[in-house]
């Protein structure tokens, strides 16, 4: 018998390898179920306490970027209320001048008036009180008008003059601070005249400026950014905390590492099956026999299978899953009865997955359609002496394969040494 190496592989689409593969539903959820398995294990001694770390993490920056807000708030308040930040205050200035008029040719008495009346302004004063008792809505703090108040003496310049500073935010209320301190001054002047010295207390200058405090209005401006880029820092990480929060849920993240240890592992079994049954070097169908040794099927066998999600792949491949098992035998023996051939003693060959006490078997040798030929079994040629004693003493022989089990290395084998004893080969049946 020759060889026709023009076809070695059997012709096979997508789409009938696909469902081959998935007709190993049970090897695929098996390994599936594994690799789910694993998965979970996976999770519980490495992802759970990496995602239990963070969570720690998070939380302690985010503890940390919150005490930071909270101050630079804290902060940016302080400046905001003090200056009444970003609207403007306003600077006051009172100048007075002092001039001798009396006897007294001393030329520091001038001086020595100045001092008396710098003497009012000084912290320990009851000029502030008198102040603040004087105002239209008294302050909270009368200190905060030692604060916002300053004085600033002339005398040595030869102009005899001092002058009174005030900072404020608001302008009606510098007006009626400066109003005030010009009236306690003018009652002051009496005493001070009769203390130390005759003289007229000249106002020369009373003037209120609108001033902009860059320096403190940078500061505020920079506080205000900071806050800002902690603050979407501070909802970043909240989300993320958030996110891994909900990830964490033992139940939830179980069972979508065993979900995808589950998709994976059947993929992937899916994936390598198909590649084996490409490149596997196993009998595939009755057509790789035909191309290769040019012999006929006499059928072939489907054993009973009684799922119905095996009979819908089988059916959508082809195969009669209609056909009863029975039927099967039975067109295997009217094939053989139909060849016309002389021969009456005839060889079932099978492979080493072939064994004399399989049904199909059983039922095959007594089948009536049979009852006229003297068939006998046996198994794998190679290195059997009593294989080797049946084929010389039968007349012809029927090679039974077994789908993706019987190798094409061994068949050709058997092929070879039932030609070398001149033997005719008159079919094949494939068995799945």
């Amino acid at each position: 018998m020759v060889k026709n190496t023009d076809a070695t592989f059997a012709d096979i689409s997508l789409k009938e390898l696909l469902l081959l593969a998935l007709k190993q539903w049970r090897k695929i959820l098996c390994v599936g179920i594994i690799l789910m398995i694993l998965s979970g294990v996976f999770y519980f001694s490495y992802e759970k306490p990496k995602k239990l770390e963070q969570i720690k993490t998070l939380e302690s920056e985010i503890q940390t970027l919150q005490l930071n807000i909270d101050r630079d708030k804290n902060y940016y308040y302080n400046l905001s209320i003090f200056y009444k930040l970003p609207s403007p205050f306003y600077q006051g200035n009172l100048i007075f001048m002092v001039k001798n008029t009396g006897n007294n040719t001393n030329t520091n008495l001038e001086k020595s008036i100045i001092v008396a009346y710098m003497a009012n302004l000084m912290p320990e004063s009851s000029i502030y009180s008198e102040i603040n008792k004087s105002l239209i809505e008294p302050l909270y703090d009368p200190y905060f008008l030692y604060q916002v108040i300053t004085t600033e003496c002339n005398y040595e310049d030869g102009t005899n003059t001092f002058t009174i500073k005030l900072k404020h935010y608001n302008l009606d209320k510098s007006n009626e601070i400066l109003n005030i301190i010009v009236k306690i001054l003018q009652d002051r002047h009496q005493t001070i005249n009769q203390n130390v010295g005759s003289h007229e207390l000249i106002l020369i200058n009373k003037s209120i400026n609108q001033v902009y405090n860059t320096n403190v209005i940078n500061k505020v401006n920079e506080a205000s950014k900071s806050i800002e880029v902690q603050e979407s820092n501070l909802k970043q990480k909240q989300n993320n905390l958030f996110e891994l929060q909900k990830s964490h849920n033992i139940i939830l993240s179980l069972l979508e590492y065993m979900g995808a240890g589950l998709f994976g592992g059947s993929i992937l079994f899916y994936i390598f099956y198909c590649l084996y049954y490409l490149f596997s070097s196993k009998v595939k169908t009755v057509n790789q026999l035909r191309y290769n040794y040019s012999v006929e099927s006499l059928g072939n066998i489907i054993n009973d299978s009684k799922n119905k999600f095996d009979n819908l792949i089988s059916k959508k491949l082809g195969n009669p899953v209609d056909i009863s098992f029975e039927e099967m035998i039975k067109i295997v023996s009217i094939n053989i009865s139909a060849l016309n051939t002389n021969s009456q003693k005839i060889l079932i060959l099978g492979s080493e997955n072939i064994n004399e006490t399989d049904k199909w078997l059983l039922t095959l040798l007594q089948n009536n359609n049979l009852k006229d030929y003297n068939i006998d079994f046996a198994k794998n040629a190679a290195n059997r002496a009593e294989t080797l004693e049946k084929i010389s003493n039968s007349e012809a022989v029927i090679i039974v394969v077994k789908k993706l089990k019987t190798s094409l290395i061994e068949l050709e084998m058997e092929f070879k040494i039932i030609t070398s004893y001149g033997k005719k080969i008159i079919g094949v049946i494939l068995v799945e």
